[in-house]
């Protein structure tokens, strides 16, 4: 639906940039809105200034109410620290813009983690205040999912596989969680974090009753199992209700028993559906870190089963296939061949989305039944089901190189086989790993690798029937107690003991670019450096963190 607003103001003006990634565009400036804060708008992943434009009444109602405004740029599919310190320099401009260093920022999606980036691990003290719109403060599942051992070169091919995408991964925000949430009472920020949930799953049976075949939709069926069900809070199609809120955050919004709060992950960014929701105004009182809010990330669950072209299958009951990838030469043959092939097994529609053709089998029989498909030999074919989920459980989210990662798989029904494969999913580096029965759960243990990053598990179950598919990741970094060692530095001051003066030092960033190496003298070796948060290696001494403010 094609919204239209009347508009007493005039479209914001570039003040700063070229248009893209790195620019500024300013709003109309209301009759006395000196004395009010000015209002930020970042964008999340795939998106730009406009999402707060186009079929949005967010800059008119910012502006009747009486606040000037921004729009910012950043990069649609860049990592947190590349926009981080992007918005980091275009908030210092906004405050000498307007003359103010008064900014609340409201961000949609990956924005609040862009946001957050720019205050704690780049310093800057002119944000008082941000609302959160469907952050993924712990990540995403779907991210997961485009790193799985099933999809990864797919979802490479269709551009999916980005810097922002990669950086969703759960295992990945749980370490960022790690390294960001002590920073917070250095610069105590208020954060106002929504959230919101949606109910257009496109597996509702029968065929046609409430039947979505959006990526939305999609999304909604996956995180349902992933964290993200009613009785969990809910999801909106892109982001689970747990992973919208942090430690430091006060959560606004009601979980999905609350009908009145029913906005997927796009909606959730309207002027017209939020606007008179959001807390705008006096601070409340937020508090400190929350060091027991973990990641709701620990257990993946799965109701569905990725199969090679050409399996054989024991299936019954009603279940969809979809064929990722696919266009409209492609097409799913089936098969029965150890059965009566003149009886009528089963009833099948067919719908097409997101690259993808859809079927859905109903009035399945018991029996074995052959999946191929025509057109292209290695499309995933991924089979969801209505119900028995099989889930997957690591003892954390972060390790070090060389610690034992363990995994427990619990399943409904007695398994033939279970294994999982780990990959690397920046170098592609991989390793199988089988799974067995103790007697009460399938448990699996694996040596975390000695190259950081972050790492997919993509584990496959079959037995008795019984087919499941179930991925999640985990993070393999140096030093995992990132709240340890973190010292707080003016750029000018020394920081380091006498004893390690004369010894070599390399300095990093958070991201582990070099930034110099020399010899340690009387001269800091953060002097001159922007404010933010690195990492010092000093010969011979454990490495530690260090803030410059």
């Amino acid at each position: 639906m094609i919204l239209a607003f009347l508009i007493s103001q005039s479209a914001p003006v570039l003040v700063y940039g070229t248009g893209g990634p790195g620019s500024v565009f300013v709003g109309d400036v209301p009759a006395g809105s000196e004395s009010k804060p000015v209002i930020v708008f970042v964008h999340g992943k795939s998106s730009s200034k406009d999402v707060w434009l186009l079929d949005n009444n967010m800059y008119q109602l910012a502006y009747s109410y009486g606040y000037r405004t921004a729009f910012v740029n950043l990069g649609p599919e860049s990592s947190m620290w590349y926009n981080g310190a992007l918005l980091n320099n275009l908030l210092n401009f906004i405050s000498g813009y307007f003359g103010s260093s008064n900014l609340i920022v409201i961000a949609h999606s990956k924005g609040g983690i862009d946001t957050e980036t720019a205050i704690y691990h780049y310093g800057n003290s002119n944000v008082k205040q941000v609302i959160s719109l469907s952050t993924p403060y712990w990540g995403s599942p779907l991210a997961d999912l485009a790193y799985s051992w099933w999809v990864w070169w797919l979802a490479e091919i269709l551009g999916l596989t980005t810097d922002a995408t990669y950086v969703l991964q759960t295992g990945y925000m749980a370490w960022f969680r790690g390294i960001t949430d002590p920073l917070y009472n250095m610069n105590p920020v208020p954060t106002y974090s929504y959230s919101s949930w949606f109910d257009g799953t496109p597996f509702t049976w029968p065929w046609r009753d409430n039947f979505c075949l959006s990526a939305i939709c999609w999304g909604q069926w996956y995180l349902s199992w992933h964290g993200g069900s009613c009785s969990e809070g809910g999801n909106d199609g892109a982001v689970t209700y747990s992973s919208a809120h942090k430690p430091t955050s006060i959560a606004m919004s009601q979980p999905c028993s609350n009908r009145n709060w029913k906005y997927n992950h796009y909606e959730i960014a309207k002027g017209y559906n939020v606007w008179d929701r959001l807390y705008l105004g006096a601070v409340l009182s937020v508090g400190g870190r929350d060091d027991n809010f973990r990641s709701p990330f620990l257990t993946s669950a799965s109701t569905y089963y990725f199969a090679r072209n050409g399996e054989t299958l024991n299936l019954e009951g009603n279940f969809y296939v979809l064929i990722l990838g696919a266009d409209d030469n492609v097409s799913l043959n089936v098969n029965l061949p150890y059965t009566d092939l003149g009886l009528q097994k089963f009833d099948m529609a067919e719908g097409s989305f997101m690259n993808a053709r859809v079927y859905r089998f109903e009035n399945v029989e018991k029996g074995s039944y052959k999946l191929s498909i025509s057109g292209s030999s290695n499309l995933p074919i991924m089979l969801a089901f209505e119900s028995e989920p099989a889930f997957l459980t690591s003892d954390r989210m972060v390790y070090e190189p060389g610690e034992p990662v363990n995994l427990t798989l619990r399943s409904p029904r007695k398994l033939d086989n279970a294994y999982g494969m780990v990959r690397n999913t920046r170098t592609g580096e991989s390793f199988e790993i089988p799974f067995r029965y103790d007697g009460s759960a399938y448990r699996a243990t694996f040596i975390a690798p000695p190259s950081e990053g972050v790492y997919n598990i993509s584990v496959q179950a079959k037995g008795n029937g019984y087919y499941r598919s179930i991925t999640k990741s985990i993070m393999v970094v140096r030093e995992k107690d990132s709240n340890r060692d973190i010292r707080v530095l003016d750029a000018g001051s020394y920081g380091v003991d006498a004893s390690m003066e004369g010894r070599n030092y390399v300095l990093y960033d958070i991201t582990g670019r070099m930034i110099r190496k020399g010899i340690i003298s009387n001269r800091s070796p953060v002097d001159g450096l922007n404010r933010g948060l690195y990492i010092l290696k000093v010969e011979g001494r454990k490495p530690v963190k260090v803030l410059v403010r």
